[in-house]
C-alpha cells in the first residue's frame, strides 16, 4: 500500500491514479520530503490530464434544428387535429340531434306502451269475465244436451212391390227401427240453414247430405225389394218419405205422421209442417215433420245414396217443389192419374211428389201439369 500525495488516502501500491481524488500518484516519498520524478529523458513529457469532465461545445445549429422541428411537428399536429376534429364535431352534433329525436320517440313509445299495458290488463279482465260466462253457459249447454246415453228413435215405414196408390195386398210393408246418437242431430242443428225461398234454390244442394243414417236406410230398403228394378227401388224410397193425411182423407191439405200402411196410431214417416228454414235430412227424420222442400231434400238424399240421378224441380209460381228421378226406363206401374210427366233436361227426369202419400214416380197432379219448372241438379248422371 502507498499514500496518495494529494488526498493522503491509502491506495494500492501499483495504482497510478488515485481512485478517490482521481489524480496522478507518480511521485515518490523519501525521508527528505516529497520530490516530483521527472519523465525519462528519451521521451517527451506527456501533458497532464484533468479528471474533470470536458466542457461542452455550444452547438446553436442543433438546438435551432430541434426547436424548428418541434415547432413544425406542433403546427402539423395542430392542423391535423383541427382537420380531424371539425368533421368529428359535425358528426357529434348530428348524432346528438338524432339522439334527441330518438329520445323523444322513446319517451313517446314508453307512454304508448303504458297505455297499451293498461288496455291489455283491462282486456285480460274482460277475457276472464267472458271465460267465466262461457264456462257457465257450457255447463248449462252440457246439462241440456246430456242425454245420459239415450238415443233418438226412428220408426219408419216403406213398401216394396209398389203397385197401387191405394193400399193393396200386393204391396209389402216393412218397418225400420233405428237409434240415432243425439250428438249427430245436434251437429246438424249447428250447421248453416237457408231460408226456404226460391231465391236460395241453388244453395239447397248443400242441404242434401248423405250420412250413415241415410245409407243404412237405403241398404235396408234395398234388401227388401221384390223385383229389384230401379223403379221399385225409387218408389219404395218415395213411400218412406211421403206424408200421410189423417184417416186416409186425401182431400186434406195437412198431413200427420201416422202409419203409412194403415190406420194405426203408431207414428212413422213425416207430417207436413211449413218451416221458415230448410232442414237437413236427419232433422226431418228426427222431427218427423217438414214441408215440400224438407221432404224433397230427404228423398233426394236417399236417391243420391242409392246412386240415382236426381234433381230439384222447382215450381216458383206454384210455390212448390218436387223431385226429379232418372230411371233406366219409363215407369210402368199403375197410376191414379194416367198422365205421366217428365222434364226434358240432360236425361228424362220423372216427377216424384214427396209430400202427399201414394204418389209414385211419374205421377203428377193435374194442377201442376203446365207448371214452369226450374231444374237444380243434385246428382248428375255419369
Amino acid at each position: 500500500m502507498k499514500i496518495c500525495p494529494h488526498c493522503s488516502r491509502a491506495i494500492p501500491e501499483d495504482a497510478t491514479i488515485c481512485p478517490y481524488c482521481k489524480r496522478l500518484t507518480n511521485i515518490s516519498q523519501s525521508t527528505y520530503g516529497i520530490v516530483e520524478i521527472p519523465p525519462p529523458p528519451q521521451y517527451q513529457a506527456h501533458p497532464t490530464y484533468s479528471l474533470s469532465p470536458p466542457k461542452k461545445k455550444d452547438n446553436n445549429f442543433v438546438k435551432g434544428f430541434i426547436a424548428g422541428f418541434l415547432v413544425a411537428m406542433v403546427i402539423t399536429a395542430t392542423i391535423a387535429a383541427v382537420a380531424f376534429i371539425i368533421p368529428l364535431q359535425t358528426q357529434l352534433s348530428e348524432l346528438q340531434q338524432k339522439y334527441n329525436e330518438l329520445s323523444l320517440k322513446y319517451d313517446q313509445l314508453v307512454l304508448d306502451y303504458n297505455k297499451l299495458n293498461q288496455s291489455y290488463i283491462q282486456k285480460v279482465q274482460e277475457y276472464n269475465q267472458l271465460l267465466a260466462e262461457y264456462n257457465a253457459l257450457s255447463d248449462k249447454y252440457n246439462a241440456i244436451y246430456d242425454t245420459g246415453g239415450a238415443k233418438f228413435i226412428l220408426l219408419l215405414c216403406f213398401q216394396t212391390n209398389y203397385q197401387s196408390k191405394f193400399y193393396s195386398s200386393d204391396n209389402y210393408k216393412y218397418w225400420i227401427y233405428m237409434e240415432v246418437d243425439p250428438s249427430l242431430f245436434f251437429e246438424y242443428r249447428e250447421k248453416k240453414h237457408y231460408e226456404g225461398t226460391f231465391l236460395n234454390k241453388d244453395k239447397f244442394v248443400e242441404i242434401v247430405v248423405v250420412d250413415n243414417v241415410i245409407r243404412d236406410i237405403v241398404d235396408m230398403v234395398r234388401s227388401k225389394l221384390v223385383t229389384g228394378s230401379d223403379e221399385e227401388f225409387a218408389d219404395a224410397l218415395l213411400s218412406l218419405t211421403q206424408n200421410k193425411p189423417p184417416h186416409s182423407d186425401y182431400s186434406q191439405n195437412t198431413y200427420d205422421n201416422l202409419d203409412h200402411a194403415g190406420h194405426s196410431d203408431v207414428e212413422s214417416g213425416t207430417h207436413y209442417v211449413i218451416d221458415d228454414y230448410a232442414k237437413y235430412p236427419l232433422e226431418t227424420l228426427i222431427f218427423g215433420s217438414g214441408e215440400c222442400l224438407d221432404d224433397t231434400i230427404l228423398y233426394l238424399a236417399l236417391l243420391k245414396a242409392a246412386g240415382f240421378p236426381c234433381a230439384f224441380l222447382f215450381m216458383p209460381e206454384e210455390h212448390h217443389v218436387i223431385a226429379g228421378v232418372g230411371l233406366d226406363n219409363a215407369p210402368t206401374h199403375n197410376y191414379q192419374y194416367p198422365d205421366r210427366w217428365y222434364v226434358n233436361s240432360i236425361i228424362p227426369l220423372w216427377t216424384a211428389e214427396c209430400t202427399g202419400y201414394g204418389w209414385m214416380v211419374g205421377d203428377l197432379d193435374d194442377s201442376l201439369q203446365d207448371a214452369t219448372v226450374s231444374v237444380v241438379w243434385v246428382n248428375m248422371p255419369s
